[in-house]
């Protein structure tokens, strides 16, 4: 009897338990007999990588893993990390013989360099997970690199010009339109480095903008059936000359009674904001939060062109709902005299 076994995207795909009647069970060993040795699976080499790879096709790939040990070893289930992997095994290795474990990949939902993997969960607690790994780069039909958008991070004095370029992996020339942009906040033209094949796309963000972070998007139109209009993000983080790295704070869940039970849990939770001056020193001379859950501190004193500004918990006035709020640091800066960081989390 052979298994299979797949996953959709976000989920782990599950190799079903091994039938009853094809999984052998060892009698009891008599009284002062010596217990049979714990299986154990050996994969011959556990990752393999297929190279390059266009986006759809699919990667097929036999691992070959040994039993080493003089019982049978079966296999309780496989976990599979990555949208259109599939997964076959027989579900007994016998003592003392290999089997191959078949992974396959249809790469239509993944690109660039990826790696999915196969955890193989065994019927014996005793014996370790094996970890086998496809990984290579997946090529799409159409390609920005060196990534598919914009991140840029600028002061608010400052005029930025950034490029990507559009690859067309297809042997179909490819012809896009003029660049569609909503915004305000940047201009983008396009221009031709190899016609039908190679075309390098350019935003201009001017100076003088608000700082704050925005993200916005482009859109271009192309002669293709299959892909008739690609979307590129332009995320913007606009600084003042005073500024907080992050921006914001996320402590996603916060379960009081693990921190209550743990001090280490506590400890670890807390985060670091650095707050620095593009030119020159300041000092920050207070700082306020609206939320009574958070410890704060700033170090170290005096002037100086940057700091350290220490954000804990307070296990003890952690209130069950969301956490919402804002740290609000003042300093002897005249152009940013105040700072607002938001923080985000909810508390279970």
């Amino acid at each position: 009897m052979r298994l299979r076994t797949g996953v959709r995207k976000g989920l782990l795909a599950i190799l079903g338990c091994v039938a009853a009647s094809a999984t052998l069970v060892s009698a009891p060993a008599p009284a002062g007999a010596d217990a049979p040795a714990a299986p154990r699976a050996v994969a011959r080499a556990p990752r393999y990588s297929f190279g390059t790879r266009k986006q759809g096709e699919k990667v097929v790939h036999a691992f070959l893993v040994t039993n080493h040990r003089t019982t049978p070893l079966g296999i309780a289930r496989i976990a599979l990390s990555a949208p259109g992997m599939t997964a076959r095994a027989e579900p007994v290795i016998a003592p003392g013989t290999e089997e191959a474990i078949t992974l396959e990949w249809d790469t239509a939902e993944v690109s660039g360099q990826v790696t999915g993997k196969a955890t193989v969960v065994f019927d014996d607690p005793k014996e370790p997970e094996l970890t086998l790994a496809l990984s290579g780069t997946v090529t799409p039909p159409i390609e920005a690199l060196p990534r598919a958008g914009f991140f840029i991070a600028l002061f608010r004095d400052q005029r930025v010009e950034r490029s990507i370029t559009i690859i067309n992996h297809q042997e179909r020339p490819l012809n896009l339109r003029p660049p569609e942009v909503s915004s305000r906040l940047f201009t983008a033209s396009l221009s031709t480095r190899t016609p039908g094949e190679v075309y390098a796309l350019t935003v201009t963000v001017p100076a003088g903008l608000p700082a704050g972070r925005y993200g916005e998007m482009i859109s271009l139109d192309t002669d293709d059936p299959k892909v008739p209009r690609l979307q590129l993000p332009v995320n913007l983080l606009i600084k003042t000359d005073v500024y907080a790295t992050p921006d914001h704070l996320d402590f996603g869940e916060v379960n009081v009674a693990r921190l209550t039970a743990d001090p280490r849990l506590l400890r670890a939770a807390s985060q670091k904001i650095t707050v620095k001056k593009r030119h020159g020193k300041f000092a920050i001379t207070a700082i306020h939060s609206d939320l009574p859950a958070l410890r704060v501190r700033s170090m170290p004193k005096g002037v100086r062109a940057s700091f350290y500004i220490e954000v804990g918990l307070a296990a003890e006035r952690l209130q069950p709902g969301d956490l919402a709020g804002t740290i609000q640091i003042l300093s002897t800066d005249t152009q940013v005299p105040e700072l607002t960081v938001p923080v985000r989390g909810s508390v279970d």
